[in-house]
């Protein structure tokens, strides 16, 4: 399941005190049988077309959208902190380099599907308390796609 994604429990309109955060366990909905489509078949359908113009199946994209996807690549930033506080270069090396291949490790299962573009406008906040971390994004563009995001840590 993936767990990157914060959920407000128990908000009522104007009182902010009695909400609290809990992390989703698992995805809403599992993973759709893709076993049916041939991508082979619908490249050869469409030779010789501006391939950005053909529609391919929702199936074959991941349950997520990019801004919840460049949230991932930041999911082990803890390592960054450790690397800040380590005081010898190779061990701080170590650190950096574990945390630039991490971001394969969200994407292991998903390999092969692309996610959701998101519309002009659209946010994501990931905020992870237990790591005082904090991440929010914005898509300003469609065409091009283009996202703003932030995030800080502690």
């Amino acid at each position: 399941c993936i767990e990157n994604e914060r959920q407000t429990l128990g908000c009522m309109a104007g009182n902010s005190a009695r909400c609290h955060s809990e992390r989703r366990r698992c995805l809403p909905a599992p993973c759709p049988n893709t076993s049916t489509i041939s991508l082979w078949n619908i490249l050869r359908n469409n030779i010789g077309k501006d391939l950005s113009k053909v529609c391919m199946p929702v199936q074959l994209n991941e349950p997520l959208n990019t801004l919840q996807h460049l949230c991932e690549e930041l999911e082990y930033s803890e390592l960054l902190d450790q690397a800040a506080e380590t005081p010898d270069p190779f061990e701080r090396m170590v650190y950096v380099a574990a945390f630039a291949v991490s971001a394969y490790a969200s994407s292991f299962y998903r390999a092969g599907s692309k996610p959701f573009n998101p519309i002009l406008g659209e946010t994501y906040e990931c905020v992870k308390e237990d790591k005082g971390f904090r991440f929010i994004a914005e898509q300003v563009s469609h065409h091009p796609p283009i996202s703003a995001c932030h995030a800080e840590s502690e």
